[in-house]
């Protein structure tokens, strides 16, 4: 688990102020602060510019703010983290994916006998 530091006077205001699973990491490259509940906001805001008005419309954004996101751990997707986790996720939630599966059928057939409208 990726311990969070302790709330020190060093610390601006508005993190002494937050609760520690909000708190603030700290960007060693650029020194700007990135708050973790904000980053997946951000990331899709900066998808969604792309899509409407292009990527060097997305990236000066995205250099503007000097938004520049490390995640904790390089885990995120099958294609980053380790293989051997990648397949202890998947068996541990094979019952939970097979059990939304089922769900999505069930409703994928109710739907199928609604009337047209």
């Amino acid at each position: 688990m990726n311990a969070q530091p302790e709330p020190s006077t060093e610390l601006p205001v508005a993190q002494i102020d937050m609760p520690r699973a909000h708190q603030e990491h700290h960007s060693e490259r650029s020194g700007l602060q990135q708050w973790d509940c904000v980053t997946p906001r951000t990331s899709f805001a900066l998808s969604v510019v792309a899509d409407l008005a292009g990527h060097g419309v997305a990236q000066d954004i995205q250099r503007q703010m000097e938004y520049d996101p490390e995640p904790p751990y390089r885990t995120g997707s099958p294609r980053t983290a380790p293989p051997a986790l990648v397949n202890a996720t998947r068996e541990k939630i094979a019952s939970f994916v097979e059990h939304r599966r089922n769900a999505t059928q069930r409703a994928a057939e109710r739907l199928a006998r609604l009337p047209a409208v």
